[in-house]
């Protein structure tokens, strides 16, 4: 994924020259914020604590630990460690990084992938994944939307306009609405809203429908599953997941 755009952002497919770990030095910004500081704390506890010697981890706490991480923290410092851009002088160290931020061993990553239609008919039916964001009882009713971006040279720093806002759809509906692909446009989203898809994609994570960069790539995204086994649904489930791995509103 990219930076934020900015009214001066470069066109589509021509992405901003970096020369440091901007996903390094998200961490580190975070660390010096104190709301920062204390959402990742809590949920790297939950996300890294081992149950028994056949889970890694209780994947339900790291979920509300990670939902709670997103609502709570400002964009600035949340996005700017989700979406940090990586330079090609820090590529794999850089991705890698944006690729843990999650930490998908727990919150991504199972045993065996299911069915990508199957996996969002249990998100349908899945509360927290079905109801809309920041109306989970105990987990707040507002949270942060970036509506506005700054770029400053030399580094590329982040800064946002924040609002409170209330969506009514499902969180996974509302990933659908608002990351709609237009490629003629600037941002490669269908309404030039690259931050409500952004705000969007960060509301699935903590959910049945979770998604996270792909190690063997740098731009791609995906729930943790796959389409095999889909027999006569083979195509739609294909588009299903492209609209997540193959989303120009999505790439960097």
């Amino acid at each position: 994924m990219r930076s934020p755009p900015t009214s001066r952002s470069v066109p589509a497919g021509e992405p901003a020259v970096t020369k440091e770990n901007n996903c390094l030095n998200a961490a580190k910004a975070c660390n010096l914020n104190d709301t920062c500081k204390k959402y990742r704390s809590a949920y790297i506890s939950p996300c890294t604590s081992r149950v028994s010697t056949a889970e890694v981890c209780n994947r339900r706490k790291c979920h509300k630990a990670l939902r709670q991480f997103f609502d709570k923290v400002p964009p600035k410092h949340s996005y700017s460690m989700l979406f940090c851009s990586c330079p090609t002088a820090h590529q794999s160290a850089c991705t890698e990084r944006r690729r843990q931020t999650i930490v998908p061993v727990c919150s991504y990553e199972d045993r065996e992938k299911p069915n990508c239609l199957s996996l969002q008919e249990s998100c349908k039916t899945n509360y927290i994944c079905r109801v809309p964001r920041g109306s989970v009882q105990g987990e707040g009713t507002c949270f942060w939307g970036a509506v506005h971006y700054a770029l400053f040279p030399p580094a590329v720093a982040l800064t946002a306009v924040l609002v409170r806002l209330l969506p009514r759809r499902s969180r996974l509906a509302d990933f659908f609405s608002n990351c709609q692909v237009e490629p003629r446009s600037l941002s490669g989203c269908l309404k030039e809203n690259y931050g409500d898809c952004l705000l969007a994609y960060s509301g699935l994570i903590g959910t049945a429908m979770t998604p996270n960069y792909l190690r063997l790539s740098h731009l791609s995204v995906s729930p943790w599953c796959d389409c095999s086994n889909s027999g006569n649904s083979k195509e739609e489930c294909d588009k299903f997941l492209e609209f997540f791995t193959d989303n120009l509103c999505l790439r960097e």
